[in-house]
């Protein structure tokens, strides 16, 4: 899907079609963020890891979602 996003974004949109293709590679994005999250939990299950703090933006990531589930 994302692959097709980005051949999508190639091509002449008008600005409501290029909003929609937006909407869709950010959907694409946390789809697949979700989908790794899932993947390393599994991995947790099967044996321990040590945890890793990571710095993220918090305004950006609320906003983000917004965007996704607002579109």
């Amino acid at each position: 899907m994302l692959g097709m996003a980005l051949l999508l974004e190639k091509t002449p949109l008008t600005t409501q079609q290029q909003d929609y293709l937006t909407t869709m590679q950010q959907a694409g994005h946390q789809l697949l963020m979700l989908i790794n999250d899932v993947l390393d939990l599994t991995k947790i299950t099967s044996r321990p890891q040590p945890l890793v703090q990571a710095p993220f933006d918090v305004l950006s990531t609320l906003q983000g979602a917004q965007q996704t589930v607002g579109a």
